[in-house]
């Protein structure tokens, strides 16, 4: 796995939509050297993000640097991003090849 944010421990993952300032995304040149590292290891795909990936900033670009270190990324997400289908196909185009959305009942 590929971590895209940094969240202080115990911060509570809904808290990522409301208030995007408490992650700190992981930098391209950390992305880079994490995707080169797992292709290394002669695996092909790669899970990318944690907590919500879509909130990274640089995430059209983070796929691009991951897809050229030869690994298929894939995704959990809530899926609010996919809205917008330019989205999802800028991010299939840039090497997104899997998506898991993650569906949570109402109270």
């Amino acid at each position: 796995m590929i971590p895209l944010l940094s969240v202080p421990e115990g911060t509570a993952v809904d808290r990522l939509m409301n208030e995007p300032q408490v992650f700190t995304p992981l930098p391209l040149a950390e992305i880079e050297a994490a995707a080169e590292k797992i292709a290394a290891t002669g695996r092909t795909w790669v899970l990318v993000g944690r907590y919500e990936p879509t909130l990274h900033p640089e995430l059209d670009e983070a796929l691009l640097v991951i897809s050229s270190a030869g690994l298929r990324g894939k995704m959990t997400t809530n899926g609010r991003r996919f809205a917008d289908l330019a989205v999802m196909e800028t991010l299939r185009d840039n090497g997104l090849a899997q998506i898991t959305v993650r569906v949570f009942g109402a109270d």
